[in-house]
């Protein structure tokens, strides 16, 4: 603690502590000269300067004074000496020496280090701490009791100027338990002036709950003294307050307009319902934007799921697109593969119809070979005619003319056969001609056909609708052709049969009649060895011929196996089904 030097020392209202702190005493205070206590709480004005004028600090210009509690270091320490030393109502000027104000480093970049400091100062207002003994309020009267809870409700307020709301809180708990009396003997005016002080108290304290946050315990206490004083205003528009800070809207608006029928102008209660209104209207607004953007959200939803109903729509479009392209495809493929065939077909039946020809030639051959055989044989059997002493050469000579007959008929015969065959394999030829160009056509057909479809198939599904009708048209015909071609194959395989019925009719005729010269070619042996081996020689041409018949059934069987074996694909008009896309 310092000490203060006694008056007259350094002058007149100078006044010197043991620290080198000079205080000039400008204007007297009020009251008695002492130091202030701790914990009292002080309002004052002051100016700062350096020692070359310079003025670093004002509460003036802030137009804002000190609230300071005396003790609580929150000053240099020669500031708080010189105030603890002033009275009510007194203006000084107190210079502080660097060691008690702001030492050798100062204050950058406004305060030098080792600055000395002027302030200037008017003490407004000084309030003692309230010290009061519990123990002993039942020895103090009513209105004692009641100065005491005003000065401490009054304590608490500076406390709260000072936003200490905690230590405010406190003196305010104090100043309720001074007027909370234990007996009834309280008279009615005492009794009400009691509740009065208690509601202000109970209405500050709701204020610190408000401040720290306490909204719960704020709405208790002022719900507290709603129920004794339903229409105290501050404790409505406070309780408003807190349920608008934890969002209970509906009950603050409540609130509100009750402390608006009790006083309509108070600017605060009006401030805050507007406040409210404006909630209000931005919650409403929030909604809305919130039913557009759900709204907006189920109409994207919605998009989406169409999006992808379409894209599912479309991919499986696609696939039976490219499946019905696989299944063109493929149905190109046979019918490529059919046609090969067909083509492999008809080449083995011209190479079984060069064979053929080739085997008819060499028959040909044989058969030269054994007419002129057998004319050998004639002339062999001729000398041994005469050898026989021309005996029967009547009827050698008769004999030899009927063989010389049955030779050229058998000749006759042959060049008819090979005229038949000739006329047989020309016609085959023709068929197969007449089959090459059918299958060029039919090819040709299906190569426009498959133009005609890939042009149409961007067109509309009633045209692909009449473009298979013409189709299936096209296809009715074309079965009606191949129905035609195969009526005129079986014609033709028919004539063929009666042919081949008719040589062998001859055939058989010509058997006969060799059965009749065999029969007399066996008399003559009887008469003759000659005649005998003239008959073994016949005989032997019998054979040849009987072999050149079989040849001849075996070419024929092969000539009718050849017709009745060309491929024909009965699906072939059922191909262009396929393409009814």
């Amino acid at each position: 603690m310092f000490e203060i030097l006694s008056l007259g020392e350094l002058g007149k209202n100078v006044e010197m502590t043991s620290n080198g702190i000079q205080k000039l005493i400008k204007k007297e205070g009020k009251g008695e000269r002492k130091l202030i206590p701790k914990g009292s709480i002080i309002t004052a004005h002051y100016e700062a300067r350096l020692e070359n004028g310079e003025i670093f600090d004002s509460t003036w210009k802030r137009n804002h004074p000190l609230v300071y509690i005396i003790g609580s270091g929150k000053v240099i320490p020669g500031f708080e000496k010189g105030l603890m030393t002033m009275r009510e109502q007194e203006i000084c000027e107190i210079t502080i020496p660097p060691n008690e104000a702001y030492g050798k480093f100062g204050s950058p970049p406004t305060i030098p280090g080792n600055s000395t400091v002027i302030f200037n100062i008017h003490m407004q207002q000084i309030k003692e701490k309230v010290r009061i003994n519990f123990k002993n309020l039942d020895s103090f009267s009513v209105s004692e009791r009641m100065l005491k809870s005003k000065s401490m409700k009054e304590e608490g307020n500076e406390y709260v100027k000072m936003e200490k709301y905690k230590i405010a809180m406190i003196s305010y708990s104090k100043a309720i338990r001074i007027i909370k009396f234990q007996n009834s003997k309280l008279k009615f005016s005492q009794r009400k002036q009691c509740e009065q002080l208690k509601g202000q108290i109970l209405s500050n304290l709701a204020l610190c709950h408000l401040k720290i946050g306490e909204f719960g315990k704020a709405i208790m206490t002022c719900t507290t003294v709603l129920k004794r004083d339903p229409n105290n205003v501050k404790c409505l528009y406070r309780r408003a307050q807190a349920n608008m800070a934890i969002q209970n809207f509906n009950i603050a608006q409540v609130d509100l307009e009750k402390g608006l029928k009790l006083n309509p102008k108070n600017r605060f209660l009006i401030r805050e319902y507007l406040n409210l209104m404006n909630i209000f209207k931005e919650r409403e607004e929030e909604e809305l934007k919130n039913q557009n953007q759900n709204q907006n959200q189920n109409q994207n939803q919605n998009q989406n799921q169409n999006q992808n109903q379409n894209q599912n729509q479309n991919q499986n479009e696609n696939k039976i697109k490219i499946q019905n392209q696989n299944k063109n495809q493929i149905q190109i493929q046979n019918k490529n593969k059919n046609q090969n065939q067909n083509e492999n077909q008809n080449k083995n039946q011209n190479q079984n119809q060069n064979e053929n020809e080739n085997q008819i030639g060499n028959k040909n051959k044989n058969q030269n070979q054994n007419e002129n055989q057998i004319g050998n044989e004639n002339e062999i059997g001729n000398e041994s005619k005469n050898q026989n002493q021309n005996r029967n050469e009547n009827k050698n000579q008769n004999k030899n003319q009927n063989q010389n007959q049955i030779g050229n008929e058998n000749q006759n015969k042959n060049q008819i056969q090979i005229q038949n065959l000739n006329k047989n394999q020309n016609q085959n030829q023709n068929e197969n001609q007449n089959q090459n160009q059918n299958q060029n056509q039919n090819q040709n057909q299906n190569q426009n056909q498959n133009q005609s479809q890939n042009k149409n198939k961007n067109k509309n599904q009633n045209q692909i609708g009449n473009e298979n009708q013409n189709q299936n048209q096209i296809g009715n015909e074309n079965k009606n052709k191949n129905q035609n071609q195969n009526k005129n194959k079986n014609q033709n395989q028919i004539q063929i049969q009666n042919k081949n019925k008719n040589q062998n009719q001859n055939k058989n005729q010509n058997k006969n009649k060799n059965q009749n010269e065999n029969q007399n070619q066996n008399q003559s042996q009887n008469k003759n060895k000659n005649q005998n081996q003239i008959g073994n020689e016949n005989q032997n041409q019998n054979e040849n011929e009987n072999e050149n018949e079989n040849k001849n059934e075996n070419e024929n069987e092969n000539e009718n196996n050849l017709i009745v074996d060309i491929p024909f694909n009965d699906d072939d008009s059922d191909i262009e089904a396929y393409f009814d896309f």
